[in-house]
């Protein structure tokens, strides 16, 4: 990974899943957009978003880092299924995220 960007997430009133707002050199810059953001919605008396930043590395150059992180993946997803009790899976919503709880 050659460096960070921020990413800025906007998770609207009534929505289940926030979406992507923004991508960010810094988190300085990330945290601006998010204040602006709010800010913009206090002025337009809409009701607040909630907001999260994440650092998320950029990965440069061949495949061969992506087929890495792709090696990873295919073993925590096995991990995180079995991390759950099977009686609790079997309650859990269709599109609830493995692990992520009610």
């Amino acid at each position: 990974m050659a460096h960070k960007v921020w990413c800025v997430f906007q998770k609207l009133p009534g929505e289940s899943c926030p979406a992507l707002s923004a991508v960010c050199a810094s988190r300085e810059v990330a945290e601006e957009v998010a204040r602006m953001s709010e800010e913009d919605d206090r002025e337009q008396e809409r009701p607040p978003s909630a907001w999260t930043i994440s650092a998320w590395g950029v990965l440069e150059g061949g495949v061969d880092q992506m087929r890495g992180v792709q090696q990873i993946s295919d073993s925590m997803d096995n991990l995180r299924a079995g991390a759950i009790p099977r009686d609790e899976a079997d309650d859990a919503p269709a599109d609830a995220a493995p692990g992520a709880g009610a």
